[in-house]
């Protein structure tokens, strides 16, 4: 690949910057193995199965790890529950908002309700009526007042007014560790692994996934795969900095929206992915 000796050099100076500011803490493998034992009787093992048409075409033994089968149909589950299980007594009395087009709002919902803490929702305006729904059901309060751009500043914003913890999607290192219980699920359900093949958004997932497997097995390989109506993350990736990208519409809505340019995940990504 041609961006191997950029990237080498980069990690370099990346971890110097860690670890001399101190203004972030990289998820561990300690953290996701923790995060397991915490959330392990709430959530589910989710199958990991043989795609048989998908194996053909390439040539492969390609398998999908099914985490539509989680209890939210939604790997988003894992990090909503590990982060609200570790908020303060005081966070918990004071209770949380999130931002979310629907998957991780779902998350949040459940994890509020199995803990008994009062949760908001900042929701985009043109976003899935039937997700809305679902989290009303579940019992937060869904706020619709701003587009899928504005909904990360908007709910920081009213995290800070209202004295609420804000929860992020993915720029969370707790966050992240609950998602990367999915790697580990991967490595005990599958021998001799070549390549582990992670969709994008905000970059939790194959963050947490990404940090171990590598732990794990370095030998593994970690794709991202990102819409190219959403490329930020990958023109970042790319770039070797965070960058803005243009967006288009897109049916997969979730996949809409920015994401934050101080957001540990693009570290992780950076330095994990390849």
């Amino acid at each position: 690949m041609a961006y191997t000796s950029f990237f080498n050099r980069m990690r370099l100076g990346m971890c110097v910057r860690v670890l001399q500011s101190g203004e972030m803490r990289m998820t561990t493998l300690a953290d996701i193995e923790k995060a397991r034992e915490r959330i392990r009787s709430n959530m589910t093992t989710t199958p990991l199965v043989s795609a048989k048409h998908l194996s053909k075409l390439t040539g492969a033994f390609v398998h999908l790890k099914l985490e539509s089968k989680q209890v939210t149909g939604s790997f988003k589950a894992r990090g909503a529950l590990n982060r609200l299980m570790t908020l303060t007594k005081e966070e918990t009395a004071k209770g949380v908002i999130t931002a979310s087009t629907g998957n991780h709002g779902l998350g949040v919902a459940h994890a509020s309700k199995l803990l008994g803490i009062s949760a908001k929702v900042v929701f985009p305006l043109e976003a899935s009526e039937v997700k809305k729904g679902k989290m009303e059901r579940a019992g937060v309060e869904v706020i619709q007042d701003v587009g899928y751009e504005d909904v990360e500043p908007y709910a920081r914003k009213l995290a800070k007014e209202r004295g609420l913890t804000y929860v992020s999607p993915y720029n969370d290192s707790e966050i992240v560790a609950g998602a990367g219980t999915t790697g580990l699920e991967i490595l005990e359900q599958l021998d001799d692994i070549d390549v582990v093949i992670v969709p994008i958004g905000g970059g939790g997932l194959i963050s947490g996934i990404a940090t171990a497997i590598k732990a794990k097995n370095p030998s593994i390989q970690i794709v991202g795969v990102q819409s190219e109506v959403s490329p930020e993350v990958y023109e970042s990736w790319v770039a070797g900095h965070w960058v803005e990208a243009d967006e288009s519409d897109s049916l997969a809505q979730g996949l809409m929206g920015g994401v934050e340019s101080d957001s540990i995940t693009l570290d992780i990504i950076q330095e994990q992915v390849d």
